[in-house]
Order: C-alpha cells, then sequence, then structure tokens
C-alpha cells in the first residue's frame, strides 16, 4: 500500500513568507498612538472597552485614505525583507533545497517583498489566491496587472494569471457574455494596442469586493490546487 501510494504522493518544502511592513501598518500605528494619548489626556484607562474602541477607530479610518491604494513597503519593511532574504540563504547553505518557483500576492507590498527575498529568481509567479483578505479598503486593492507588469522592477515576473483574472472579471463586472462585447466595451478611449483590454481596466475598480472569513478559507485552499498543478518540489 505505501509503495502504490508513493507513486501518486508528491512531497514538497514549501517556505512561507510573509511581507514587510507596509506604508499603511505605520499610519495606523501612529493613529492608535494618537487616539491613545487623546484618552490618557482624557482620563481614561487605556485598557477599557471605550479606549480599545476610540483607538481601534482611529485606525480604521487611517484605511479608508484614497492615498494608501495598494499600499508600498515601509522603510523597516524593507529591512524585513533583507533579513527574510538572510534567512532563506542560511537555511538553503545548511542544506534545505532552493526554491525553484515563487508564488506570490498581486499586491505591492508582497511583490516588493518578493523581490528583495529573491532579487534574481528567474520563476515568479503571481497568483490571486494568495492576496489579502478583499476589504473594499484601498490598501488592499491591488493595482491593474498591466501597470504591475510594466514595472521594471516585476518584468521578470509572471502575470499571465492574473491577466486572465482581470479578463473575467472585468467581463462578470459589466455582464458581457461574448468576448466581442468585452472587446467593445473596452476599445473606446484607449490607444487600441492589442493589451487595450487592460487599459481600460487600469483601476479595477471591481476589485472592491469584500470578502468574509469563510470565503478567504476557501481561496485559500487553492493553494493545494496550485501546487497539484506546479512541476515544482520546493
Amino acid at each position: 500500500l505505501d509503495a502504490a501510494l508513493s507513486s501518486y504522493c508528491r512531497k514538497y518544502t514549501i517556505y512561507l513568507i510573509r511581507h514587510g511592513e507596509a506604508c499603511h501598518n505605520v499610519r495606523e500605528e501612529a493613529a492608535k498612538k494618537e487616539a491613545l494619548a487623546t484618552c490618557l489626556a482624557q482620563g481614561l484607562d487605556p485598557d477599557s472597552p471605550q479606549a480599545q474602541r476610540l483607538m481601534e477607530d482611529a485606525r480604521e479610518k487611517v484605511l479608508e485614505d484614497p492615498s494608501l491604494f495598494d499600499a508600498a513597503l515601509s522603510d523597516q519593511g524593507i529591512e524585513q525583507a533583507e533579513a527574510a532574504r538572510a534567512v532563506v540563504q542560511e537555511w538553503t547553505l545548511s542544506g534545505l533545497p532552493e526554491p525553484t518557483e515563487v508564488l506570490v500576492s498581486p499586491l505591492q507590498r508582497t511583490l516588493l517583498t518578493a523581490n528583495i527575498v529573491f532579487p534574481e529568481h528567474p520563476n515568479i509567479r503571481v497568483r490571486e489566491e494568495l492576496r489579502e483578505r478583499l476589504t473594499g479598503r484601498p490598501a488592499d486593492n491591488r493595482t491593474s496587472a498591466l501597470i504591475l507588469s510594466r514595472r521594471p522592477t516585476f518584468s521578470r515576473y509572471s502575470f499571465a494569471r492574473l491577466r486572465l483574472n482581470s479578463f473575467v472579471a472585468f467581463r462578470k463586472a459589466k455582464k458581457l457574455e461574448t468576448i466581442s462585447e468585452v472587446d467593445s466595451a473596452t476599445k473606446a478611449g484607449t490607444d487600441r494596442r492589442p493589451c487595450h483590454i487592460h487599459h481600460a481596466m487600469s483601476n479595477e475598480s471591481y476589485f472592491s469586493a469584500t470578502e468574509d472569513e469563510d470565503k478567504v478559507r476557501q481561496r485559500a485552499t487553492k493553494l493545494f490546487d496550485l501546487l497539484a498543478e506546479s512541476k515544482h518540489e520546493t
């Protein structure tokens, strides 16, 4: 039985790396500290429900700021990513296999982290399945696939599946039934190059939908599908 199972089962070495601190995280902490100072000035116990609510409200208000759209890494986040790169290098030097494929979320903070941790990696694939929960807030909305793929920093990344997801989401949001309808809807106001559909979808506002925890868990299970379809074991 073991021999039979081994012919169907694959073993993987998986490195799970969290992105570094992002700019919106810095703003969140600053807002909480300011709210805490206000609570103390009013004589409130910082551990009281009222004070905790005020700090949480201040934090959430920051996250509604449009300027934080697809927030990038902070200075500390860059340092954290550099530290992560050193750790991965230590592990591989100690005998663990080097990752031959990198799967990364399409949010800017994760793309930048991957660029620092794997500065010359030739096989980085951007996948929507791995992204942050859809909250409808600016920091958790991603930049369009076209814009991201044109940045020199990310030029070696594969955005093929992300572009396909963008196409499908645009078609669904606009309730377009055929590819010709999508084509007609996206030609207006574009330069009509072959990738004109991505120009029309550059802000991708239809990604402002939200997900509850159950939907996030369902999406997270797709990691197993990504592993199954991959030819890589690390």
